[in-house]
C-alpha cells in the first residue's frame, strides 16, 4: 500500500493493543480488517483509543467475519470443528485460544461499543457468500504464522496438523459441500 501513496500520506502498521502509543498525532483513517473480532482482546479500549486519535471527520473502518449467521448447517460444522480442535490441542499439551465465531448479537454489540466510544455509524455493509470447506481450511493454514495467536506453545507445523486433523473429523461428522461466510464492514466517523 505504501507504493501507491504520495508523500502526503503515511501508513503505519503496528500492534493494535498499543494504538495510543503507536501514533503520535491525529489521523484521518484507522483501518482494521480481518482482525477486530479474532485478535482484538479489549475492543472497548481499541475503539476509545481510535476515537482519541482521529481528527474530527476522520473515519474508523473495521470488519467482522462470521460463519453461519444464516445457516444452521454451517454453525453446526464450525462448532464440531472447534470442539475437535480443542480436543486435539489438549492431547498436544496446549490450549486453543480462538474466539468463538461471532453471532448476530455479537456483531450488533460491536456497533454499540463503537457508539459508546463516541463514533457515529456512517455505513454498515454485510456481504454473504459460500466457500467450500476445503477452501476455508486452506485459507487458514496456508499463511505461516496465522495460527500463532491461537496456539502459543507449539510450532507452526503442529498448529497446522491440529487444524487439518480436526477438519477431517468435522467433515466426516458433518459433511457439507459449502459453508456460509459473512463479512460485516463498519464505517464510523468522529463527528466531534
Amino acid at each position: 500500500s505504501r507504493e501507491k501513496l504520495d508523500s502526503r500520506h503515511t501508513v503505519l502498521v503496528g500492534d493494535i493493543r498499543n494504538l495510543a502509543t503507536l501514533v503520535r498525532s491525529n489521523v484521518d483513517i484507522i483501518l482494521c480488517l480481518n482482525g477486530f473480532h479474532q485478535y482484538t482482546a479489549d475492543k472497548e479500549r481499541f475503539l476509545a483509543d481510535g476515537y482519541g486519535l482521529l481528527r474530527v471527520g476522520g473515519r474508523f473502518l473495521f470488519d467482522v467475519s462470521a460463519r453461519g449467521l444464516f445457516s444452521k448447517a454451517t454453525r453446526d460444522f464450525m462448532n464440531t470443528w472447534e470442539r475437535a480442535i480443542h480436543r486435539l490441542a489438549r492431547r498436544r499439551g496446549t490450549r486453543y485460544l480462538q474466539s468463538r465465531w461471532p453471532t448476530r448479537a455479537t456483531i450488533n454489540k460491536y456497533e454499540h461499543v463503537a457508539h459508546q466510544a463516541g463514533l457515529t455509524l456512517r455505513e454498515r455493509v454485510e456481504y454473504t457468500d459460500a466457500i467450500s470447506p476445503q477452501a476455508l481450511l486452506e485459507s487458514i493454514v496456508q499463511v505461516p504464522g496465522r495460527l500463532r495467536p491461537r496456539f502459543r506453545s507449539i510450532s507452526d507445523t503442529a498448529r497446522k496438523q491440529i487444524y487439518t486433523a480436526a477438519f477431517a473429523q468435522a467433515i466426516q461428522a458433518r459433511p457439507l459441500m459449502e459453508l456460509e461466510r459473512t463479512r460485516v464492514f463498519f464505517v464510523f466517523e468522529k463527528c466531534a
